[in-house]
């Protein structure tokens, strides 16, 4: 372990799929905080023969496919792409699982350290940054026609003459060339005060040095749930035939590992807060040309930055334009200078099989009250086109569900009136007896009063 020590540290959960996690990123940066980043890796580069055929596995448990298949989705047209990688592995024995695990790598840590060093010398702090080799994701939502290419759209972010590194899990990067330690090593008690978040995967938790070192330390001061299907409106999530295989209350960060996510719950639930920012709370930036203003904005766009959001935002066929992951981060860095947030109580639904994340609010709900509410509004959403779905094959799934449950925090990120992101009060929701809702409005005007009375001057 580096012998310098600062206040506060950040360990950040991620992966490059899309370009939130960067922008999170960004936003850690400006505030001084030292920063673990942790990559995590798809499926296809597990425990799986490079050259199995894609299997849609059973509903809601994703796709199975080695990563020949990936390359092969990868097109002729990509022609650039296919140059650069047969020359940078043509001398080396690695397999081609490996190959692909070291360019991933390769993009993801040199992205990281752009990004971080951009708004470091911007805002002129001393945070420190480290990038962590994580783990291997359980579940593969995507077909291998529509996973993610990132080491398509991102293979410029490497130069030619970039040496090979190595991408054992844990090793620790605070520089491009070569590891500077590892996470045996890496001793998170020496901070005062360490902030979790769950942007990513949780495939890197199963590991039992992760398990010890969260276990013994003293200073979690509270963690910061990007994910979370809200039981009381109708779910956002995408499901899309032979293109996405989840369940409609299983969130993309608790379905890559959720023996993971049930360890990072069990493991926190007693430790600290647990704040959760559900995706029915993100919303869409629309049209493109929101993109830039949105960054700037939040202070967030760096020249990196920049060029990623011109190449994630503009490919075939264009994803979505919601930043999740930069919404628990302002709550987590908001937090971590004074420990108030407007937040409502909730309670987290998650299993060890389908990545279950419902969130029904109110602490101590009872899965079988918040399951009912759920179905209600499962059966008002439809598919991409406004068609009617008939949801009978899921129901029945949820129905055989057993999960477990944490008390949680839930927050209301939206935009104030100059546009920036920060909580806001918690709406109530619609109460089920008079009683309910006498005690919820008084517990929720106390929780308003208490943030006010503490809001510096």
């Amino acid at each position: 372990m580096p012998q310098f020590i600062t206040m506060n540290l950040i360990i950040s959960s991620g992966d490059i799929s899309d370009i939130d996690g960067f922008v999170a990123l960004a936003e850690y940066a400006k505030t001084g905080a030292d920063c673990l980043f942790v990559m995590n890796y798809p499926s296809y580069l597990g425990d799986i023969e490079e050259d199995a055929e894609e299997t849609e596995l059973g509903l809601g448990l994703g796709y199975r496919f080695g990563v020949n298949a990936f390359l092969k989705s990868i097109g002729p047209e990509f022609h650039e792409f296919h140059s650069f990688f047969h020359k940078r592995y043509s001398d080396t024995k690695l397999t081609t699982k490996e190959k692909v695990r070291e360019m991933t790598t390769q993009i993801a840590l040199r992205i990281c350290l752009k990004v971080w060093d951009e708004m470091k010398t911007k805002h002129g702090n001393g945070g420190r940054f480290w990038f962590c080799i994580g783990g291997v994701n359980s579940i593969g939502p995507f077909s291998a026609k529509a996973v993610k290419k990132e080491i398509v759209l991102y293979q410029r972010f490497v130069p030619d003459d970039a040496r090979i590194i190595d991408t054992d899990e844990g090793l620790i990067f605070s520089l491009a060339e070569f590891p500077t330690t590892n996470i045996h090593t890496f001793n998170t008690h020496r901070y005062s005060n360490v902030f979790m978040d769950f942007n990513g995967s949780m495939s890197f938790i199963v590991q039992d040095v992760w398990i010890q070192e969260i276990k013994k330390s003293p200073n979690i001061r509270a963690a910061f749930v990007m994910g979370g299907v809200q039981s009381d409106a109708v779910p956002q999530t995408m499901k899309v035939p032979n293109i996405i295989n989840r369940l409609t209350l299983s969130t993309m960060n608790q379905l890559y590992h959720p023996q993971g996510t049930s360890l990072f719950f069990e493991l926190l639930k007693d430790k600290c807060p647990i704040y959760v920012v559900t995706n029915n709370n993100v919303e869409d930036i629309g049209d493109i040309s929101n993109i830039m203003p949105y960054l700037e904005t939040h202070d967030v766009a760096s020249d990196t930055i920049q060029k990623l959001a011109n190449i994630y935002y503009n490919m075939s066929p264009p994803p979505p334009k919601k930043l999740f992951d930069l919404y628990t981060a302002i709550s987590l860095t908001k937090f971590m200078l004074r420990p108030k947030l407007f937040s409502g109580p909730g309670t987290f639904f998650y299993d060890e099989t389908y990545g279950c994340s419902l969130v029904s609010q109110g602490h101590n709900k009872s899965w079988s009250e918040a399951l009912d509410r759920y179905k209600t509004y499962l059966h008002q959403k439809k598919d991409r086109t406004g068609k009617e779905v008939d949801w009978t094959p899921e129901v029945s799934v949820l129905d055989t569900l057993e999960p477990n449950s944490v008390n949680c925090e839930i927050l209301n990120v939206r935009r104030d009136k100059n546009g920036i992101l920060r909580p806001f009060p918690v709406p109530l929701p619609i109460p089920t007896s008079t009683t309910e809702l006498q005690w919820s409005t008084l517990l929720r005007l106390a929780s308003v009063l208490d943030a006010v009375v503490s809001s510096p001057m």
